[in-house]
């Protein structure tokens, strides 16, 4: 897992692949070789880009659950946690609309140029993507985890 200075830094990222891969279109990633790698370059940033970003959520809804328990200024400390995390669940549901049907299209095992380790290596990296993307980000009542 990598360890960013800073949420703009992910933004950025997660903002320009997701534009790279929206401005391609669907069918090329059945028959461009190039457009299949795009992706595959794609899911290595993203495997680690949407769990911490899943990850950095949970914990911006947990420092709001105990601003509010502590009784703790509002003005001074929600809007900061409120802002990161509408930032980062559109960021998340934009890449997602995107990402998955082009996964079906790129890991679905047809492809000659794409082999056997690199496959496998994919589908492990579209498992930790998947598990952020479908992540139930409902916040927890203070203290349950």
């Amino acid at each position: 897992m990598a360890y960013y200075d800073s949420s703009n830094e992910v933004f950025q990222r997660i903002t320009s692949y997701t534009l790279q891969l929206e401005q391609i279109p669907l069918e090329e990633f059945r028959a461009s070789a190039e457009a299949r790698e795009t992706f595959l370059k794609t899911l290595e940033a993203a495997e680690n880009d949407m769990v911490w970003l899943v990850h950095e959520i949970r914990i911006s809804q947990d420092n709001l659950e105990e601003i509010k328990h502590l009784k703790l200024s509002a003005e001074k400390y929600n809007p900061p946690n409120e802002t990161f995390i509408t930032k980062s669940i559109m960021a998340r549901d934009r890449f997602a609309k995107c990402y998955n049907p082009i996964k079906e299209i790129v890991l679905d095992g047809t492809h000659e140029e794409i082999d056997e380790f690199s496959l496998d290596d994919a589908k492990a990296s579209a498992v930790y993507v998947k598990i952020a993307l479908e992540a139930d980000l409902t916040p927890r009542p203070w203290g349950k985890k």
